[in-house]
């Protein structure tokens, strides 16, 4: 999403950061207290959701510097949300479909499905009613197919400029604390 908005004349993610994912708050928070102490500006992304909002608000209070735990309902319009909801509904569901390769009548709708705020949660849900010839869902596979995906490819995928807006904002936080 960052070359992306780089290749808009957008500003992307601030290459100073160094991307270090670390699955969930219960890591990050190894990973803050590990590091803290050598002078480097963490930052973390976190998924806030039940289940997690707990951890999550701790690690904020007691761990992190004012401003540096992002939570991705900051940047969707929803109570609970993981980084897939950063992504939206119509380009992840169009992602799940090429990744899995899941034939045209099963495929994942282009609208968002009644029900579940959290994206990856009703993705999950409906990939158990795939024909068992269809790839399993699993989590990396959308992010996999769309880095190998080409430039042109990219620019036409169905639901991108909202992603780009939500990430833009993202990057322009994370910037502002390097800055």
């Amino acid at each position: 999403f960052s070359r992306q908005l780089t290749l808009r004349g957008e500003d992307g993610l601030d290459v100073r950061w160094a991307i270090a994912p670390a699955e969930g708050a219960a890591k990050v928070t190894s990973f803050v207290t590990l590091f803290k102490g050598r002078g480097l500006k963490i930052a973390a992304l976190m998924d806030y959701h039940e289940g997690q909002k707990g951890m999550v608000d701790r690690l904020e209070a007691d761990l992190m510097d004012e401003g540096c735990l992002l939570k991705t309902i900051e940047f969707t319009d929803q109570d609970e949300a993981d980084v897939e909801d950063l992504i939206g509904w119509e380009l992840y569901a169009h992602l799940v479909n090429e990744a899995l390769g899941v034939p045209i009548p099963h495929r994942l709708p282009s609208e968002r499905p009644e029900g579940r705020t959290r994206i990856v949660k009703a993705v999950e849900e409906m990939a158990k009613l795939l024909p068992v010839a269809v790839a399993q869902f699993d989590h990396l596979a959308p992010a996999k197919h769309l880095h190998g995906l080409d430039q042109e490819k990219i620019k036409d995928l169905p639901g991108l400029e909202p992603a780009l807006d939500r990430f833009g904002s993202l990057f322009e936080r994370l910037n502002a604390l390097v800055r």
